[in-house]
């Protein structure tokens, strides 16, 4: 019996809440008998040979419109368009709980701009021995490759001899003195330690530096690779306490680190939800920006051109309203258009901690989020942990009940609450045999 054997994405149609759509990379599938005793049986309802006018890419995204009883099922993929020679997103559209589906290419590019990305923060350090500064830590944008990476330190109060090292710079496993030198025993010591620019010791990276800052000063000795660009890069700065003075203050040193880009040939489609009061209202998460469509996605305009998404949630209620995970770190809420505040900041799992990390509270307004390991509720403006020691958390979703009930994975468990999340059962222990699941739904 064929049945989907990777899946990427799924959704439970609410219209009879039997309809359940699974995403593969180039094939969507349908069953309507999981509550059946006996194995569920499956349909292929679309597949990479029914792509027309161009070259497939990739499916990324599915959605079930909310509510009844639209059945209408949203697909979202990327492909080479024949006319244009782009590679750019397309959706797919079925008005007929997948029976029928219509292609539509999504003509958008990439915004040009330089594309760099700034972490600025002062240290932090303890006051003897070994003691490891603030972690500045750069969300990588998806689909980009690293060109070149500097950072600037400035001792705002330098007091005597004062050193600063790099420790485990892109690749996590080597200590880079600022002086020149490597490993554990440093020659040297900088007094009142200068502002400047350093970066890879290779030349490819020294146009890009050059061309930003004018002029650049010394790179590390030794050549470093460039993280490739599923690499998360942690710059842990820290000082070394054997015989030099530190800085006054925590905040008497000041640190930023700059990433520098190569924009993609790609636009992927990262993210995507539709409204519950209007099943022609979209929305897509990119690379580098958020776009809307108001009549199914046959047209679309740039919601948010400042950053881009990894999952997007509609708020149920207030017209006009979202929730994201925004490409550089942030949960933020948007209002026609308009991003808010962040509500949460510094999130290190980038898309790689999972889909469907957002989930909101249709009778409460109560929205949780996994941030870091943690499932956190946010409630009348402030935040509280309910869950902690999530693995790259992922799948979850609030269902619309009376206590809301709440399901979340993890790299190895399925934990479900039928509290709002006041407690949790482990449903499933183990991933053996079912690879890395990234969506869970409750059939009743």
């Amino acid at each position: 019996m064929s049945a989907p054997s990777a899946p990427i994405d799924a959704d439970l149609g609410e219209w009879d809440s039997i309809s359940y759509f699974v995403l593969e990379e180039s094939a969507i599938w349908r069953t309507q008998n999981l509550l059946d005793a006996g194995a569920a049986t499956w349909t292929q309802v679309w597949d990479s040979a029914s792509f027309g006018g161009g070259t497939f890419g990739a499916l990324m995204r599915l959605r079930c419109a909310p509510g009844t009883p639209s059945q209408i099922v949203y697909a979202l993929g990327w492909g080479e368009n024949d006319a244009t020679g782009d590679k750019m997103p397309f959706m797919l559209r079925s008005e007929n709980n997948g029976l029928t589906w219509s292609q539509i290419w999504l003509d958008v590019t990439l915004t040009e701009r330089d594309y760099t990305t700034v972490r600025q923060n002062y240290l932090y350090h303890r006051t003897g021995g070994w003691a490891v500064g603030t972690t500045l830590t750069i969300p990588r944008l998806s689909g980009f490759s690293v060109l070149a990476m500097a950072y600037t330190f400035e001792y705002l109060n330098p007091v005597g001899d004062c050193r600063i090292f790099v420790n485990g710079l892109g690749s996590g496993d080597a200590t880079d003195y600022m002086d020149g030198s490597r490993g554990t025993n440093p020659a040297a010591s900088p007094t009142g330690f200068a502002n400047g620019i350093y970066g890879y010791n290779n030349a490819a990276c020294e146009a890009v530096l050059t061309d930003y800052f004018g002029s650049w000063s010394r790179a590390i000795n030794g050549s470093i690779n460039m993280p490739d660009e599923d690499a998360r890069i942690y710059v842990d700065v820290g000082f070394d306490g054997i015989g030099w003075t530190y800085p006054a203050n925590p905040s008497d040193t000041l640190a930023t680190v700059y990433i520098f880009w190569d924009k993609p040939s790609v636009v992927m489609p990262k993210a995507l939800d539709v409204a519950r009061a209007n099943p022609n209202v979209l929305f897509i998460g990119l690379q580098d920006k958020i776009i809307t469509s108001i009549d199914g996605g046959f047209n679309w305009t740039i919601l948010i051109d400042t950053h881009g998404a990894y999952d997007i949630c509609v708020d149920p209620q207030l017209g006009g309203v979202i929730y994201y995970w925004s490409t550089d770190g942030e949960l933020r809420c948007a209002i026609a258009g308009v991003p808010q505040a962040a509500l949460l900041t510094g999130e290190t799992g980038g898309e790689d901690a999972g889909f469907l990390r957002i989930a909101r509270d249709f009778n409460t307004g109560k929205i949780w989020a996994v941030h870091n390991g943690d499932l956190k509720l946010r409630n009348l403006g402030s935040w509280s942990t309910q869950k902690s020691g999530l693995v790259q958390g992922r799948g979850l979703k609030a269902f619309y009940a009376s206590p809301t009930k709440l399901a979340v994975l993890d790299d190895s468990d399925i934990y479900l609450s039928l509290d709002a999340g006041a407690t949790w059962a482990n449903k499933k222990g183990g991933w053996s045999g079912y690879a890395a699941p990234k969506t869970i739904h409750l059939l009743e």
